[in-house]
C-alpha cells in the first residue's frame, strides 16, 4: 500500500504564491441563488443506478427513493452546506486495478487508481458546476481559446482552429511552426489556495468560493487493493479524480495564462483543451517562426513553475508548415528545438512530420492518409474485439451490430472529418476507410471475405461512408450555425492577433469551407436556477380547470373593460388542413384597435408568434389584459431553459420585460377562456380573418442544409447501377 500511495499521491508540492500579477482583476461578488428542487431533479435524471458508489455504499437508485419521497430534505441539506460552506462529502474510496497487457505487475506503475466518491457528494458538485458553466458561459469567463470544460466546444473544434490558422498563414506565403505540450499531473498538482483566489476574483458569491474551498481541501481518501483497505490519506492538493467540478476548476485555474497570451502576444497563439496545448507562431523564413515558438514555450513553462505545474517533455511535439517557396526565401528547415526548464536545464524536441493533436493526426504537408489510414486500422481492431462477443455458434444479431455500428465504428472511422470533408481529393482518401467499413458490413452479415459489398451495403441498410460524410458534414455545418458569437470558430476569421496578415484576403481552408453565409441569432439560455421568469407586475391567473366562479369572474373582465386598458385575445383559426393560423384581436375598452393572422407548420408556434405580435401594439397601454384559448402555452411562455419554442419564448419575454421597464405603473394579466363561450367580442373579425387564411398559400419551408432521405437513396441506387448486374439479380435485391 505504501508503494501505491508514493506512486499515486504526490506529496510534494512546491510553494506556490496565491496572489500572482496576471490574475483577474477582482470583480464584485453576486449573490448566491438558493438551489431549487429543479436543480436536483435535473442532476438525478442524469445519474446511472449503475453508477459504483463510495465508501458509504449508497448509490443513486437509493437517493432517488429518498428524493421522490422527501425532497424538502434534500434542499435543506444542499442549500446548508453551501451556505456554511461546508463539503460533507469528502471520503474517497480509490481502488486499484491492474492495467492490460503490462510485463511486470510488481511495479505501482502497472495498476491504475478509479476514485469512487460518495454519490450525494457527487449530486451536490454536479449541481454547482451546472451553475459555474452557466456563468462561464454567460459572462464570457473563459477566454476563446480554451476549448475543455464548456458548453458548445469540442476537441474537434480546437483542432478545426489550428489547421485553420496553420493552412492560412501557408497561403499567405509564411512558415508557421507548432509546438504541442502536455501538463504533467495537471489535476493532482492544482494549488487549491490560488484556484480559490481566481475563483473569488471572478465574482463568485463568497460562501460558494468558501465551499470550493472546503471541497478541495478536506479530503480523506482510502486505496482497496486485493480487498484490503490503506489507512485513511489525507490531502491537500489538486482536485479530486472523478468529480463533476474538477475539469471546471483546473480550467479556470488555465485562464490567466491564456488571457496574458492573447493581450500580449503577436503573430504567436496559444489553444488549450483542458491541460493539452498547442502553440502557433509564423513568420517569414523557419529561424524566425522556430524561434517564436521555442520563446513561447519557455514563457508558457514559466508560468506553469510559477503556478506549481510543468510540462511533460516526453509528450512535447514539434512541426513546421511552410509554403512552396526556394530555400533562399525562407531558409532551411529547423530540425529541432532546445526550451529551456530553468536557467541551467533544457531538453530537446526533435521536428516531426505527424503530429497527433487531440486524436488527429496532422501530416506537414496538409496530407490526410496518415490519419484516415490509423482510424481505419483503429475501427478494424473494434470490429475484432467486438466479434467476441456473444454466443460463439451464432454471434451477435443485426440489431445489436447496427447499434454497434453506429455507436463504436462509424465515430472511429469518422473521427476529424470536418479537417478533410471539403477537400478537392477526398474520394480517393475515403477509399481507405470504405474498405474498413466493408470488413464491418461483411462481419454482420456473416458473409465470406469474397462477397459483394455494394449489396451488403444495400441489404443492411448502411449507406456507402462517401454519402456518410456529407451528412455529418452538414450536420457539422448546422452545429456551427449555433455558435455562441464569442467562440473562436466565428471570431478566428474577423480577429486573429497569431497572424501576421491582413484577414480581408479570407484563405480556403478547411474552416471556411464549412462556414455559413450567415449566422442565425443566438440564444443564451438562463441557469437552471433562473430558467422560470417571474415579474411582479406580471399575474398568470390561468387555471387548469374553469370553475363556474372564474368563468363568471373572467367574463365579467371580458364585457366590461375599462376604457384605458388593453385586451388582448389570442384564437385559433379554424382552417381546413395545416399549416396551422391563429389570430390576435387587440381592443382597448370596447374599440377594436388591431388584429392580424400569423401561420406556422405548428399550432403552438402559430399561437406564439400571435401573442408576440399582438403585444407589439400594446405598449401604448398601461395596463394589459391577455386571455389564451387554453393551456398548450404554459410550458414555455415564462420558460427560458431549452425548449421547441425558445426563440418564440425569448422574444415574448423581451417584449414583456420592455413593457414593464418603460414605466413603474405597467402591468399584466394573464387569462384563460374558451372559445365556446357566447358573447365573445370580435367574433365576425376572426370569421373574416380564417376566411383569408384559406386563400393564402402557404410558402415552402426554407431548405434544409442537410440532404433529402430521397436524394440520397438515389445517389446510393446510382452506385449499383454502375455494377451492370444481371436484372434478376437486381429484381431478386430490390
Amino acid at each position: 500500500m505504501e508503494a501505491f500511495k508514493q506512486h499515486f499521491f504526490v506529496t510534494d508540492h512546491p510553494d506556490v504564491n496565491p496572489f500572482q500579477h496576471d490574475d483577474p482583476d477582482p470583480l464584485p461578488p453576486c449573490d448566491l441563488a438558493p438551489i431549487t428542487q429543479h436543480e436536483i431533479a435535473s442532476a438525478l435524471c442524469d445519474t446511472s443506478n449503475k453508477s459504483a458508489p463510495g465508501l458509504s455504499s449508497i448509490n443513486y437508485q437509493l437517493i432517488k427513493w429518498a428524493f421522490n419521497s422527501r425532497p424538502d430534505h434534500f434542499l435543506n441539506l444542499f442549500n446548508a452546506a453551501v451556505t456554511l460552506s461546508h463539503h460533507p462529502w469528502s471520503n474517497a474510496l480509490v481502488v486499484v486495478i491492474p492495467k492490460p497487457a503490462k510485463p511486470d505487475y510488481s511495479l505501482p506503475k502497472a495498476y491504475r487508481p478509479i476514485s469512487l466518491l460518495e454519490c450525494y457528494g457527487k449530486l451536490l458538485e454536479k449541481i454547482i458546476a451546472k451553475r459555474v458553466l452557466s456563468d462561464i458561459h454567460h459572462y464570457n469567463i473563459l477566454p476563446p481559446t480554451q476549448f475543455g470544460s464548456r458548453d458548445y466546444h469540442c476537441a474537434v473544434d480546437a483542432a478545426l482552429c489550428l489547421v485553420h490558422n496553420a493552412q492560412s498563414t501557408v497561403w499567405a506565403g509564411l512558415v508557421v511552426s507548432v509546438v504541442l505540450f502536455d501538463i504533467s499531473g495537471f489535476f493532482d498538482n492544482i494549488n487549491v489556495s490560488h484556484v480559490v483566489h481566481i475563483f473569488r476574483n471572478l465574482g463568485f458569491p463568497p460562501s460558494l468560493y468558501s465551499w470550493i474551498l472546503s471541497f478541495l481541501s478536506e479530503r480523506k481518501v482510502r486505496l482497496l487493493f486485493n480487498g484490503m483497505k490503506s489507512n485513511p490519506i489525507f490531502l491537500d492538493h489538486g482536485t479530486p479524480q472523478g468529480s463533476p467540478l474538477s475539469p471546471i476548476l483546473s480550467a479556470i485555474y488555465t485562464s490567466p495564462l491564456l488571457k496574458f497570451i492573447n493581450q500580449n502576444w503577436s503573430c504567436w497563439g496559444l489553444n488549450m483543451y483542458v491541460d493539452d496545448g498547442g502553440i502557433f507562431s509564423n513568420d517569414k523564413t523557419f529561424q524566425l517562426s522556430t524561434c517564436h515558438a521555442t520563446l513561447g514555450l519557455q514563457e508558457i513553462t514559466a508560468w506553469l513553475g510559477r503556478n506549481g505545474l510543468k510540462c511533460d517533455t516526453d509528450k512535447t511535439e514539434f512541426i513546421t508548415f511552410s509554403p512552396p517557396c526556394p530555400h533562399y526565401l525562407i531558409g532551411s528547415p529547423i530540425t529541432s528545438i532546445h526550451p529551456c526548464t530553468s536557467a541551467s536545464s533544457s531538453y530537446t524536441v526533435e521536428r516531426s512530420s505527424l503530429i497527433h493533436y487531440l486524436g488527429v493526426f496532422i501530416h506537414e504537408r496538409f496530407d490526410w492518409t496518415h490519419h484516415m489510414t490509423i482510424m481505419a486500422n483503429c475501427a478494424r481492431s473494434t470490429i475484432r474485439a467486438l466479434s467476441i462477443l456473444g454466443n460463439s455458434v451464432r454471434g451477435l444479431d443485426f440489431a445489436n451490430w447496427h447499434q454497434l455500428l453506429h455507436s463504436l465504428i462509424l465515430p472511429v472511422l469518422t473521427y476529424g472529418f470536418p479537417l478533410y470533408s471539403t477537400q478537392p481529393c477526398i474520394k480517393g482518401l475515403l477509399k481507405i476507410l470504405q474498405v474498413a467499413q466493408n470488413d464491418a458490413v461483411r462481419k454482420m452479415s456473416s458473409a465470406f471475405k469474397t462477397t459483394l459489398v455494394v449489396p451488403l451495403h444495400y441489404l443492411l441498410a448502411i449507406p456507402p461512408l462517401s454519402l456518410t460524410i456529407i451528412k455529418l458534414t452538414d450536420i457539422f455545418r448546422l452545429h456551427i450555425q449555433r455558435l455562441p458569437p464569442s467562440h473562436l470558430i466565428r471570431t478566428i476569421i474577423t480577429f486573429n492577433p497569431a497572424v501576421d496578415w491582413h484577414l480581408s484576403l479570407q484563405p480556403q481552408t478547411c474552416l471556411t469551407h464549412l462556414l455559413p453565409d450567415s449566422f442565425p441569432p443566438f440564444i443564451y439560455l438562463s441557469p437552471s436556477y433562473k430558467s422560470t421568469w417571474s415579474h411582479p407586475q406580471v399575474r398568470d391567473n390561468t387555471v387548469f380547470k374553469i370553475s363556474p366562479a372564474t368563468k363568471k369572474a373572467t367574463k365579467y373582465l371580458i364585457h366590461q373593460p375599462p376604457y384605458d386598458t388593453f385586451h388582448l385575445f389570442i384564437h385559433i383559426l379554424t382552417i381546413p388542413s395545416p399549416p396551422f393560423a391563429a389570430s390576435f384581436l387587440l381592443f382597448k375598452g370596447q374599440t377594436l384597435v388591431h388584429s392580424g393572422a400569423t401561420r406556422d407548420s405548428s399550432r403552438l408556434r402559430a399561437l406564439l408568434m400571435a401573442l408576440c405580435n399582438g403585444l407589439t401594439y400594446a405598449s401604448l397601454s398601461n395596463h394589459v389584459r391577455i386571455f389564451l384559448p387554453d393551456l398548450s402555452l404554459q410550458p414555455y411562455l415564462f420558460h427560458s431553459h431549452k425548449h421547441p419554442l425558445l426563440d418564440l419564448s425569448h422574444a415574448f419575454l423581451s417584449l414583456l420585460s420592455s413593457f414593464l421597464l418603460a414605466d413603474p405603473v405597467h402591468h399584466v394579466d394573464i387569462f384563460r377562456y374558451s372559445i365556446k363561450w357566447s358573447g365573445l367580442p370580435g367574433t365576425a373579425t376572426v370569421d373574416t380573418l380564417s376566411k383569408e387564411q384559406q386563400w393564402i398559400v402557404f410558402p415552402d419551408p426554407p431548405p434544409s442544409l442537410l440532404l433529402p432521405k430521397a436524394y440520397l437513396l438515389h445517389l446510393f441506387q446510382d452506385q449499383y447501377d454502375l455494377l451492370h448486374w444481371d436484372s434478376r439479380i437486381w429484381q431478386s435485391i430490390t
